[in-house]
């Protein structure tokens, strides 16, 4: 356990210290804990002190729909409040005060997205140092490792690339299709008799539900355009998980995608399908050409 202690530091310096530490819950259901903070507190001298994340990069790649700045904010406030706390030394000195009860004064919320742990127990003669040591230990120790997930742009680049070698990509470009319910801009678009639009979709995410969420997000708008003005076909170019595990999620999303309304009947394009997909929009251009 952290000490803050120095090898030559004396005993009489050193101060009994509690603390807690702050996990952030992003999905109730799941239930997937992420430590995002530790709060250290001694009674003895009234010291109280809480440490939280200063981005969410490791949270944006876990987490697809996570509103990042709206996140830091909060953790920015609890930190704050923690501070408010300290200055205002309310039952600071009690003996039954711990890390936990004084977290617990700012953000209580146990069926919630945040939860502290019990309190926990340490001696050290520089609390400062102690806390960021924690932190360290609890929060930010695995960033380095975190998994590198691929995104939507990732899974278009070979697309492109193909796509390119046939002298297609230079005849891509946006596309918005609209009807009286929905409205949705695709990125890489052509036109030979209808729009044809090209559509990214890695599913290279945390879990299942994340799967699932961005699945039926776009077979939402799939129904949503099934009026639209213009006739058009989408084109899902999707990236499988590289967790084995949800592979079976994955396949259910594909299955959902191709089922989309029948009046627009998208196509499902697995990565190794891509050349047959672009041999078959070349020979639609040529045959538009002749």
């Amino acid at each position: 356990m952290p000490t803050g202690a120095s090898a030559g530091a004396g005993l009489t310096n050193r101060q009994p210290y509690s603390y807690a530490v702050l996990r952030y819950r992003h999905d109730a259901v799941a239930g997937e804990l992420i430590n995002v903070g530790v709060l250290v507190h001694s009674s003895k001298t009234g010291f109280s002190r809480a440490c939280l994340r200063r981005s969410y990069g490791r949270f944006s790649s876990l987490y697809p729909d996570l509103n990042g700045r709206a996140l830091t904010a909060e953790f920015k406030r609890i930190e704050n409040a923690v501070k408010r706390l300290a200055k205002r030394k309310i039952d600071m000195f009690s003996s039954k005060a711990d890390a936990a009860s004084i977290g617990k004064q700012v953000v209580d919320d146990p069926a919630g997205s945040y939860l502290w742990s019990e309190a926990a127990y340490g001696i050290a003669d520089d609390l400062d140092r102690a806390t960021e040591q924690l932190f360290e230990r609890y929060v930010t120790r695995f960033d380095a490792v975190q998994m590198q997930r691929r995104s939507d742009a990732d899974v278009w680049r070979p697309a492109r690339d193909l796509l390119a070698e046939r002298k297609l990509a230079e005849l891509l470009g946006p596309k918005t299709i609209r009807s009286r319910r929905d409205e949705v801009e695709f990125d890489h678009a052509l036109k030979n008799g209808l729009w044809h639009c090209l559509q990214p979709l890695s599913f290279d995410l945390a879990d299942s539900d994340s799967i699932n969420q961005k699945a039926a997000r776009w077979v939402g708008h799939m129904v949503g355009l099934a009026a639209a003005e213009e006739e058009f076909r989408t084109y899902f170019i999707v990236g499988a998980p590289s967790q084995p595990q949800l592979r079976e999620a994955y396949e259910r999303a594909l299955l959902f995608l191709s089922e989309a309304p029948a009046s627009i009947a998208p196509r499902v394009i697995e990565e190794a399908e891509l050349p047959t997909l672009v041999e078959e929009l070349a020979a639609q251009v040529s045959i538009s050409d002749a």
